[in-house]
């Protein structure tokens, strides 16, 4: 009896003690879990296949609308101005010749009647020399009478006017400021490295040819809208300026004032514009986004899969575009996503052209080849078949395939 009691009671205590020791042994032995590794991933970026190709340079530079001639309006005869014209107005158009301001011209009719009377009173009695004096009089009272006659010069529009009728003038009062509107000039500056792609019209003293200079476009915004007027550069400015260092070239507009296509509105005196220059046309040069350069001398280009920095050498550039001189060939495969600072060698995923990079075909969880893997197989088999006359076979075919006579006799 005591036997079994000790026994009931031991067997429970036994039975949980080898539990918490083989629970203490399993957390002090378990199982570590390895770690391993990803798989470095690669960083995918847009890229470009270089090719030698010719580029057309255009210079783009900046001025300001000037007319060709301006002009003050200044009367000759003094007197009580009294008509004006209707074109005689700020940005009024008139032609050649046509009368702006009229001054009273009774003193000087007077005059020319005085003159006239004295002349045919000597011109039967006195000598020969006053007669000469009598008819110069003459001519002078009649000129003075048509100066009376204010009259235009050239083509042209009135920038300001400075009188109105029934204002007194004397030689010397500033009637009006006119200018030309045959065509409009605008100084454009040139440095040092844009004269180098540019064929400018230079002048010679024993030279009077003339010669012909590159295409202009004008550029200029109204509001959102941007409006284009077609010109040449006609010459050069005789010296450099000693402050900028620059060469002012000169373009010309004919003609600027004129209806063209119904939407562009002429040019204004004093506008702002820019200018686009035809320059050199490069033949078989590398020409890359000017995006594309990091620090003035720098692109990156994919090699073996792998970032490469490489230095180049500029030989022109614009907001867009830049042409190389050096540090590149034709058939370089340039970044053309902005990779900030990666450096060189670190691996990448190119898609050159907008086309991705051809994977590698692999074989499914299954162990089986893929559809292409079969096909190869198929095409390998049916080379077999055209070479030996029969396919290949398998191992348990050439078994049950009867043995030839000599071979069961020899047996």
């Amino acid at each position: 009896m005591n036997a079994r009691l000790v026994l009931k009671i031991l067997l429970p205590l036994l039975v949980i003690g080898v539990s918490l020791g083989a629970a203490a042994w399993f957390m002090e032995n378990k199982p570590q879990a390895r770690r391993s590794k990803p798989p470095p991933s690669k960083l995918t970026v847009e890229a470009t296949r270089l090719n030698f190709q010719d580029y057309h340079i255009n210079i783009r530079s900046y001025g300001i609308v000037r007319p060709r001639t301006e002009s003050t309006l200044i009367p000759q005869v003094s007197g009580e101005i009294t008509r004006i014209s209707s074109k005689f107005q700020e940005g009024g158009f008139f032609e050649q010749g046509d009368v702006l301001l009229e001054i009273d011209p009774r003193d000087y009719e007077a005059a020319v009647k005085i003159a006239q009377a004295n002349l045919d009173q000597v011109s039967l009695t006195a000598s020969k020399t006053t007669i000469l004096m009598e008819e110069t009089r003459l001519e002078q009272a009649k000129l003075n009478l048509e100066r009376t006659r204010i009259k235009t010069p050239y083509a042209g529009r009135i920038l300001t006017k400075t009188v109105d009728v029934g204002q007194f003038v004397s030689p010397g009062t500033q009637l009006a400021q006119i200018y030309a509107i045959d065509y409009v000039e605008i100084r454009l500056p040139l440095n040092n490295q844009q004269l180098e792609f540019v064929d400018i019209p230079e002048q010679y003293r024993n030279d009077a040819t003339s010669q012909v200079g590159p295409k202009v476009t004008i550029k200029a915004k109204v509001g959102r809208q941007e409006y284009q007027w077609n010109g040449k550069i006609v010459r050069t400015e005789g010296t450099i300026d000693s402050t900028s260092r620059q060469l002012f070239v000169v373009a010309q507009v004919d003609d600027p004032y004129s209806r063209r296509n119904g939407e562009t509105p002429p040019l204004k005196i004093g506008q702002f514009v820019e200018a686009e220059i035809e320059g050199k046309r490069l033949q078989e040069t590398i020409v890359i986004p000017r995006g594309a350069i990091y620090q003035g001398n720098e692109v990156v280009l994919v090699e073996k899969g792998k970032l490469q920095r490489q230095p180049v050498t500029v030989l022109w550039s614009d907001g867009q575009k830049a042409v190389i001189n050096k540090g590149l060939e034709a058939g370089d495969i340039l970044v053309l996503t902005s990779v900030g600072s990666l450096s060189s060698g670190t691996p990448v995923s190119a898609i050159i052209d907008g086309k991705k990079p051809e994977r590698k075909e692999k074989k499914n969880r299954s162990g089986k080849d893929k559809p292409g893997q079969d096909q190869k197989a198929r095409g390998e088999e049916a080379d077999f078949v055209r070479k030996n006359g029969k396919g290949p076979q398998s191992d348990q075919a050439i078994k049950n395939q009867p043995m030839p006579v000599d071979q069961k006799q020899g047996g």
